[in-house]
């Protein structure tokens, strides 16, 4: 069946992802992809299920079958993949298979400051948004998201959310600062500015995000 034709969603766990999230095994980056959990062990090699039944099927390498191991039995190949520095734009646009991601609240301000206060860097959390590709929110939520092996390896998250959540000015799209280098992987970082960061945080009102506007202030 061709892909454009399959009725539900693909992930595809590609190099860059593999990089984002430091992994040196092919059964690291499983926990990532949503609904497949491990199923305990068998000859020897950890097992997975797919939504509580096993996988069957080929494993694919490169988009080409792999002999040497299937999806439900995920060998140790530490020489094929890198460690390198993790960044929430990066993983976001790994998973996604994304080149533009929108980031809303607090982490927006990596956009103007860069080396932020404790205050300013507090937050785990990083509202983010696929910008050419809504729907793939969810996909963000599964794999990087609130309570998943990603949170646990590296302390922070990534919160799926569209930017008319937040009650942002008029003109805000103008206003975006970009963050696109080496570290990012080609993927487009857009920021909210610190005027409209400070408007949505304001018309949000909580203490947290007086406070986070407060100390704003000082760095001007």
């Amino acid at each position: 069946m061709p892909l454009k034709e399959m009725p539900s969603y693909l992930v595809t766990l590609n190099e860059a992802f593999f990089k984002d999230v430091g992994a040196v095994e092919m059964i690291e980056v499983l926990p990532y992809v949503a609904g497949i959990k491990p199923a305990g062990t068998g000859f020897g090699d950890t097992q997975n299920s797919l939504r509580g039944a096993a996988l069957q099927g080929v494993g694919l390498r490169d988009g080409l079958p792999d002999t040497e191991q299937g999806p439900n039995v995920m060998p140790s190949d530490p020489v094929s993949f890198e460690r390198v520095e993790v960044l929430i734009i990066r993983a976001a646009g790994s998973i996604t298979d994304e080149n533009t991601i929108l980031i809303l609240g607090n982490q927006a301000i990596l956009g103007t400051v860069e080396t932020p206060t404790d205050i300013l860097a507090r937050s785990i959390e990083a509202d983010v948004f696929p910008l050419q590709a809504p729907e793939k929110m969810d996909v963000i939520n599964g794999a990087i998201g609130e309570i998943t092996p990603f949170q646990e390896t590296f302390g922070y998250y990534a919160h799926g959310i569209p930017p008319d959540a937040c009650a942002l000015p008029r003109g805000w799209e103008k206003r975006l600062e970009p963050i696109k280098n080496e570290n990012t992987r080609g993927v487009l970082g857009l920021c909210l500015s610190a005027q409209d960061l400070a408007c949505a945080k304001l018309a949000a009102g909580r203490a947290k995000d007086i406070e986070f506007v407060g100390e704003m202030l000082t760095l001007r």
